[in-house]
């Protein structure tokens, strides 16, 4: 499992460097300006993204995005804002648990080796491609070789 965090960088960093596997993923996000609640959001967030011809769904984990779509002038606007988390998982994975591990940087620092365990867990449990995070900072979690390749090179 790779992980790491970068002071000056966020969600949206993250998801240009990860590009190349944008065709392969779907996204889960947790947590969306720091709420860990996004039922209190889903329906302003579906008729506004209906509205954008973003493609979606909900499930009991939050809300669901092809990575395909992460390119969308409203998600990037509206969705991958600051204090936001998510998980990165396969194209053919349209649903799981809803995961435990809700956490972003909103301290400003990088998780504890306990909380990066924790991520650990429920990234192997989920068996996503990784955890992302940001707020003050940016922090994975990954499991995927090409995508701890694709953050490394680009951070450089």
């Amino acid at each position: 499992m790779n992980h790491g965090y970068y002071s000056d960088a966020c969600l949206l960093d993250l998801v240009v460097w990860s590009q190349p596997l944008h065709g392969r993923t779907n996204w889960l996000f947790v947590v969306l300006d720091s709420n860990r609640n996004l039922s209190d959001s889903e329906d302003y967030l579906s008729s506004r993204m209906r509205e954008h011809d973003v493609t979606f769904w909900w499930g009991s984990g939050g809300l669901w995005l092809p990575g395909g779509q992460l390119g969308n002038s409203y998600v990037r606007a509206n969705i991958l804002v600051p204090f936001t988390a998510c998980y990165i998982l396969y194209d053919h994975v349209r649903a799981c648990p809803k995961p435990e591990f809700l956490k972003t940087t909103d301290l400003g620092c990088e998780f504890t080796d306990s909380e990066v365990d924790e991520a650990a867990g429920e990234v192997a449990k989920l068996q996503a491609l990784g955890y992302t995070a940001d707020g003050c900072g940016l922090q994975y979690v990954v499991s995927d070789e090409e995508l701890a390749s694709l953050i490394a090179r680009a951070a450089r």
